[in-house]
């Protein structure tokens, strides 16, 4: 495991929950924080993908050595995402009768919503973007079954294929750009592919320069998603905005690793360690906060920047205790 990768995994989660603590509820008197900042933490979603395009592309290219390495790759896959999604979900279908989780949204069925086969989900408003992971390892999953001796070429094979159809789409039938196989976002990962060929390659130059400008690259596509509002703007905005800058600081912070050795701190690794879980939990503790605070009236007597204040590290206290417990029943990782 690159350390910084896994870092990274903790600071877009870190993204998200700042987020979502942030529009809990309207009217908390933090509006334009979340305003300015929303734009900017959506992309830790970005973040994600890229990872996740870097991390399965190394492990499918290690999984192929092994013996059935579809299955042993797929059963991986499955045990890293089903189990602690299956404990949320089922707690959050139950929450969802006593408290409110999600604004109306797209109804699809509940075996959907359990299996990730649809990025309308309103019981983990956050499981949206789960679904098209489970798509990338699908699509892994079928190179390893078919093509496991040239898997490197088949994935790339699969990036050139799947770019030309989404354009093709983009372009012809802009309808079906929302599904999942179409869906612009799915270039990021196609985006970690790339970084994961040139660490595999050790064409790493650049290092440095590249950590500046993706970050800088991630401020500048935040302020120009919030300025153009990201409803309205062409999906290729957001790749522009945050796909490829988030492809920079990755393949920087990748690189000063290897090259100067230089590795994000500790803490940031444990935060990577958990952040599957933390993304997962964070919107149902948040929730049922809120739903305290309504029914006991605080949110009336309590400031709302002050209440949010106190919700954030409650809900990160229980994410990281739910995390430890799950760590060590061995249903996270």
């Amino acid at each position: 495991m690159i350390r910084n990768v896994q870092a990274m995994r903790g600071v877009a989660s870190l993204m998200v929950f700042c987020i979502h603590v942030l529009v809990t509820t309207p009217n908390m008197g933090v509006d334009s924080l979340s305003w300015y900042y929303y734009p900017l933490g959506s992309a830790g979603v970005d973040i994600f993908f890229v990872i996740s395009g870097f991390i399965i592309t190394m492990v499918a290219q290690k999984s192929a050595t092994e013996d059935n390495p579809a299955i042993h790759f797929a059963v991986r896959r499955m045990i890293r995402i089903y189990p602690i999604y299956w404990i949320v979900f089922f707690i959050a279908v139950i929450a969802s009768n006593f408290i409110f989780l999600s604004p109306p949204i797209e109804p699809r069925p509940l075996w959907m919503k359990a299996l990730l086969l649809t990025d309308r989900n309103d019981k983990i408003l956050a499981a949206w973007s789960l679904a098209y992971e489970i798509y990338f390892y699908a699509v892994v999953t079928i190179l390893l079954l078919t093509l496991r001796r040239h898997i490197t070429q088949a994935i790339a094979t699969w990036c050139i294929l799947s770019l030309g159809v989404i354009i093709y789409v983009y372009r012809f039938q802009p309808s079906w750009v929302w599904t999942i196989p179409f869906n612009t976002l799915v270039v990021e990962f196609m985006f970690g592919v790339l970084v994961a060929t040139a660490f595999r390659k050790d064409f790493l130059p650049l290092g440095v320069s590249s950590v500046f400008v993706g970050a800088a690259g991630l401020l500048m596509g935040g302020e120009a998603i919030r300025h153009y509002e990201m409803q309205i703007l062409p999906p290729w905005w957001r790749i522009a905005c945050f796909g490829i800058p988030a492809t920079l600081l990755i393949y920087g912070l990748v690189s000063v690793e290897r090259r100067q050795g230089w590795v994000m701190h500790p803490l940031w690794q444990r935060l990577g360690d958990a952040s599957y879980s933390l993304y997962i939990w964070h919107q149902l503790i948040l929730f049922s906060l809120l739903a305290v605070w309504q029914r006991t009236g605080l949110i009336h007597r309590i400031p709302g920047p002050l209440s949010l204040l106190i919700w954030a590290p409650i809900a990160f206290t229980i994410e990281f205790s739910l995390t430890t417990i799950l760590n060590f029943l061995s249903l996270d990782g």
